[in-house]
């Protein structure tokens, strides 16, 4: 506990993280966050405002006003998550006198169309290296009207924007956006209303191809225009390797480079293969990392063998287990499991894309924490069956952990599910 009795914890405190809600006696709360932040041994590097608009509001009754001045003045900030943001708490942000590294910000939607991400992120553009951002269709539209000199942020090397509507994704394949982020090599495609389980199926998965299609012949058109001089086409995103996103949306992108690793963003069905193959051919992933849910282990091979043509060297798929599912079954030991179990794995190998030299495979079923020790006991003979079956294949499998499934820290638990829903 910090106290003034022992000042050298202060030294250690690293990490504020404020809620939307405070205690009915806020001056109390008040008076404490002040002796904190006024202390000369802080070392503050990471402060959370779960709603800037309310906490740092002078108007607002749950307000901390006598906090928001000390808050900007300290200076060793490097990280800072802030939602909500509206015109005061923008030109706090602007005023901030830390040099910070990495930033997650969310627009309130009242002040969505009267406000410029990139004006307010301007005084740290020689120094983040990390941009979150909650987009919404209200909010200013950065590159068309921002001149690309006055919006350049070269050190950035993960950019992640929620994706309210498909207008995102036609900024990013603007010629203003690359000459913006030169250096982004992780680019992340968040879903507007990501799920609280696994078992929540992303809520746009429905949308007409055709729509899809539509974005995607667009942004590849755009890129493949040519600059003002006519001597070269419009820069790309030369140094991404990492992307991250529901297929939907990046297949709507239509990126066209080589990546290191492609990661989804939601279950794959057997219906989404068409889109899966082009995003491949694409990108061309070393590692793909998936989910699908299935209720019959044919559709896992019918997943890994459409990857044939375009098969990466490295797979991570989590197969998620309904409770009625064959593999269910399994996986709860009945006296048959070792012919179960080998007939599984024969088929499996049969059906292992050519070229594939690593596979792991985390298994998300609900199971009883009693049983879940014999589970890891199947699976580690399934693990060490196929490597005396296929030595060709590094091949691991475990039980899926629940901090695997963690999204970027936009507020997304759920209680904070609204702040990230597009507006109205």
């Amino acid at each position: 506990m910090l106290t003034a009795k022992d000042p050298s914890r202060f030294a250690y405190f690293r990490k504020l993280d404020l809620p939307l809600r405070l205690p009915p006696d806020s001056s109390y709360v008040q008076r404490l966050l002040t002796d904190l932040l006024l202390h000369p041994s802080l070392s503050l590097e990471t402060v959370i405002l779960d709603c800037a608009t309310s906490l740092l509001d002078r108007t607002s009754p749950c307000g901390l006003a006598s906090v928001r001045g000390i808050l900007w003045t300290i200076q060793t900030l490097r990280h800072l998550v802030i939602l909500r943001v509206g015109e005061a708490s923008a030109s706090l942000i602007q005023s901030l006198l830390s040099k910070l590294e990495s930033i997650t910000i969310g627009v309130g939607a009242d002040a969505g169309g009267r406000l410029d991400v990139m004006s307010i992120l301007r005084p740290f553009s020689d120094t983040l290296q990390t941009i979150l951002i909650k987009w919404t269709p209200s909010l200013l539209p950065p590159f068309p009207r921002t001149d690309a000199g006055s919006c350049y942020f070269p050190l950035v090397r993960t950019l992640g924007i929620v994706v309210s509507d498909y207008s995102v994704l036609k900024l990013l394949a603007s010629p203003a956006f690359s000459r913006a982020f030169p250096a982004v090599s992780h680019f992340q495609l968040i879903p507007a209303d990501p799920p609280t389980g696994l078992y929540r199926l992303y809520p746009h998965r429905e949308r007409q191809v055709s729509r899809l299609d539509q974005i995607r012949e667009g942004n590849r058109a755009l890129r493949s225009q040519r600059l003002d001089t006519g001597t070269r086409p419009a820069p790309s995103l030369p140094n991404l390797k990492e992307c991250s996103g529901a297929l939907n949306d990046v297949y709507a992108s239509g990126l066209d480079c080589s990546l290191s690793t492609l990661r989804l963003w939601q279950h794959l069905l057997v219906r989404d293969l068409d889109l899966l193959c082009m995003v491949l051919e694409d990108t061309r992933p070393q590692r793909l990392c998936f989910s699908t849910r299935v209720d019959d282990v044919r559709q896992v091979l019918d997943l890994l063998g459409a990857l044939r043509t375009h098969v990466p060297t490295h797979i991570d798929m989590t197969i998620s287990v309904a409770r009625s599912s064959w593999l269910a079954r399994v996986l709860k030991g009945p006296d048959d499991m070792p012919r179960v179990n080998r007939s599984f794995l024969e088929s499996s190998l049969r059906y292992l894309p050519t070229g594939l030299v690593e596979l792991n495979i985390d298994v998300s079923a609900v199971i009883p924490l009693g049983d879940r020790s014999a589970v890891r006991d199947v699976l580690e003979r399934f693990t060490c069956w196929t490597l005396k079956a296929a030595p060709g294949v590094a091949l691991t499998c475990r039980l899926a952990a629940d901090e695997d499934w963690k999204w970027p820290d936009l507020g997304q638990e759920d209680d904070l599910e609204h702040i990230l829903r597009p507006g109205p």
